[in-house]
C-alpha cells in the first residue's frame, strides 16, 4: 500500500487532533476531581457553655450533603474530636440543642477552614 504524501500529513493531523482531545479530557478529568468538595477530616468541638449540649448535627450542603448528628451528651467544658468521611465537602449549617433548652444554628460554616468549634454563651 503506497501512500502520497498529502495522506500521510492528513493521517498525522488526524491523529494529532485525536491526541490533544484525548489529552484534554483527561485534564478536564483531574481538574474535575481537583474541584470536588473534600472533607474537613477531623475537627475539634469544644462545648463552653454551662448546658450540656444534648445534640449537635451537621447538615451538608455539597458533595455528599447530608445531615449527620456529630456530637450528644457533651457536658460542659468538654471537648471532643470527631472524623468526617471523604468527599463530604466543606460548607455545613450546624443545628444543636441543650439541656436548658437553648438551641444553636449557624449557617454556612466552612468545616475546611474552621478545625475547631467552641460553643460559647
Amino acid at each position: 500500500m503506497m501512500f502520497a504524501y498529502s495522506d500521510i500529513s492528513k493521517y498525522c493531523a488526524v491523529g494529532a487532533l485525536a491526541a490533544v482531545a484525548l489529552a484534554a479530557s483527561i485534564g478536564d478529568s483531574f481538574a474535575q476531581r481537583a474541584r470536588a468538595p473534600g472533607s474537613p477530616g477531623r475537627i475539634t468541638l469544644e462545648n463552653k457553655r454551662a448546658a450540656t449540649l444534648t445534640e449537635l448535627k451537621i447538615i451538608g450542603k455539597e458533595g455528599a450533603a447530608a445531615e449527620r448528628v456529630i456530637a450528644t451528651n457533651l457536658a460542659p467544658g468538654k471537648k471532643i474530636t470527631v472524623t468526617l468521611p471523604a468527599r463530604i465537602g466543606c460548607i455545613f449549617d450546624l443545628a444543636g440543642t441543650y439541656d436548658d433548652d437553648s438551641t444553636i444554628e449557624v449557617a454556612d460554616s466552612n468545616l475546611c477552614k474552621d478545625k475547631a468549634l467552641r460553643l460559647v454563651e
